[in-house]
């Protein structure tokens, strides 16, 4: 459990960021901030979680927290494995942990694909289902703390890495966080309906890309994983939409999604010309699917 000196570090580095001052901050955790037991560890790490969960700062925070504490874990030898660093790093964390659990799958990334130059870092981790398992506390505590919102805990489900395919790079979340994920949308109507209302999505390019006419439109890419198929998916829905009224926007968002789904799994692409963006409740949701043009 978090003690009240890690809730004062961290309201003391909330308020600086608020400030304005957190880069001279960050520059003093990587070249002055020294470390010299067990009690000063934990502190610097307090702080620099605040960094991780700051979405300005995410960036910097993780790559300093991978380059001065990760990559030479061994060094600190007040440590009695590197597993007692995590066991830390859980106990402070901060509230939705997105950021710590996007760090984590880094390094389970880092483990998986493991390149020779990355050997003597890696050794010093704990493996990659220690740290699958990590995130899937954070995905939980995120799920106990917010049982309504999915944008968060959708996004940490996303983190929640066992293996990544060699052959196609396709990533394979663990089957205990898809477990939990669907057991909490089988629960919470509010969950399910915050999880469907950021189903349909546009495809992500590897970098920002401008409206054009012929951008794709795809379902949130793990869908599969969490309901075992398309086919699995739609009947879930089906069942859903005898618990709305037929006027209900819930009735209708379940309804275009189902829509969505039988015309993405028989076209190679779909995609939408700007002007058949409705904006609206449902502004995500394309008011007229076409096929492919030619």
């Amino acid at each position: 459990m978090k003690s009240q000196r890690h809730f004062n570090i961290q309201k003391e580095v909330s308020r600086i960021l608020d400030s304005g001052k957190g880069d001279k901050l960050l520059q003093k955790l990587e070249f002055e901030y020294v470390i010299n037991n067990k009690e000063e560890f934990a502190n610097y790490l307090t702080i620099i979680t605040c960094f991780i969960e700051n979405s300005f700062f995410r960036e910097a925070g993780s790559n300093l927290l991978l380059r001065k504490i990760l990559k030479n874990l061994e060094r600190y030898r007040f440590l009695s494995n590197s597993m007692e660093a995590f066991e830390i790093l859980r106990e402070i964390a901060i509230f939705p942990y997105v950021g710590l659990s996007q760090m984590v799958k880094r390094l389970i990334a880092t483990i998986i694909y493991q390149r020779e130059d990355d050997f003597e870092i890696i050794k010093s981790w704990p493996d990659k289902d220690y740290l699958a398992n990590f995130n899937i506390y954070l995905l939980r505590s995120n799920l106990e703390k917010n049982p309504k919102d999915a944008v968060d805990a959708t996004q940490l489900l996303y983190n929640c890495v066992i293996d990544i395919l060699k052959e196609d790079s396709r990533i394979i979340l663990s089957s205990e966080a898809t477990k939990q994920f669907k057991s909490h949308l089988d629960l919470s109507r509010e969950f399910l309906m915050s999880y469907l209302s950021c189903f349909i999505r546009f495809k992500w390019y590897g970098g920002s890309r401008e409206w054009s006419e012929g951008r794709e439109i795809v379902p949130e890419p793990f869908y599969t994983q969490i309901f075992g198929s398309a086919k699995d998916f739609i009947a879930f829905l089906e069942m859903q939409k005898f618990k709305e009224s037929s006027q209900a926007d819930s009735y209708k968002l379940i309804s275009d999604i189902v829509d969505f789904i039988k015309a993405f799994l028989t076209r190679e692409v779909v995609l939408y010309d700007r002007i058949d963006i409705q904006v609206n409740l449902h502004k995500h949701l394309i008011q007229e699917l076409k096929p492919n043009r030619q």
